[in-house]
């Protein structure tokens, strides 16, 4: 789905790319800090999609597929410019240390989908 959305039923913007498992504050800190970083260089937001893209194989021409998982998101993270401009260094650093910590614990378990698809399948 897109990542900012105007919905035609009432008058809102809904950041889609962030969930409930973000802390709150540093999601809020990066999208003001984009959205001034955005009016500041006179950036273009991309074209408006008023089509389905929950169907699409690939990303158009143009268009950027957000991170699919934790891994994904911890490196986009740290490549970003803005990220070191709008949080202090070593904050980024052990950020991304613990988010890797994180990603790692989560690998080193086995799950019950895991177990029923290739131990029980042997």
């Amino acid at each position: 789905s897109c990542m900012i959305r105007l919905p035609r039923n009432r008058p809102a913007i809904e950041n889609r790319g962030v969930d409930s498992a973000a802390n709150t504050y540093l999601a809020t800190a990066l999208i003001v800090a984009a959205g001034l970083e955005g009016i500041e260089k006179n950036l273009h937001p991309g074209d408006p999609v008023s089509s389905q893209t929950y169907d699409w194989q690939a990303p158009p021409p143009g268009a950027t597929r957000l991170p699919r998982t934790l891994l994904e998101a911890i490196d986009a993270f740290a490549a970003d410019p803005l990220v070191h401009s709008v949080f202090a260094p070593g904050f980024v650093s052990d950020y991304v240390a613990m988010k890797n910590e994180e990603w790692d614990a989560y690998h080193a378990e086995v799950t019950d989908w895991e177990r029923a698809r290739y131990l029980l399948n042997l």
